[in-house]
């Protein structure tokens, strides 16, 4: 059974995801806000997938041990997109949290 408290995720800090995302091109970077959010400025190379979307991941991404970092607005969403990722079987979720704290430039 699923436990709704435990964390099935890792976390990790922008300025670390950064750090690896700029050494490892294999990295999927999903962005769960709203359409409208992601074209206000997103990390570079991240893919939109709306939290109420969720289930689009099975589509765009098949393999389950993918290495997937997930950031909204806040870190709430993403929170809550790792939860549901992890819940259906992917096997490397990383929650990097909020897209302000991102280091880097935004992509418009």
């Amino acid at each position: 059974m699923f436990n709704l408290f435990k964390k099935n995720y890792f976390v990790l800090s922008m300025s670390k995801a950064k750090e690896n995302i700029d050494s490892d091109p294999s990295i999927v970077i999903i962005d769960v806000r709203t359409p409208a959010e992601y074209q206000s400025g997103h990390i570079p190379k991240a893919v939109n997938i709306p939290l109420d979307k969720a289930d689009k991941i099975k589509t765009l991404f098949k393999n389950m041990d993918s290495v997937i970092y997930v950031y909204c607005l806040s870190g709430a969403r993403s929170s809550q997109a790792c939860n549901y990722f992890s819940k259906i079987g992917y096997t490397n979720i990383t929650n990097i949290g909020a897209v302000g704290n991102w280091p880097g430039s935004l992509k418009k």
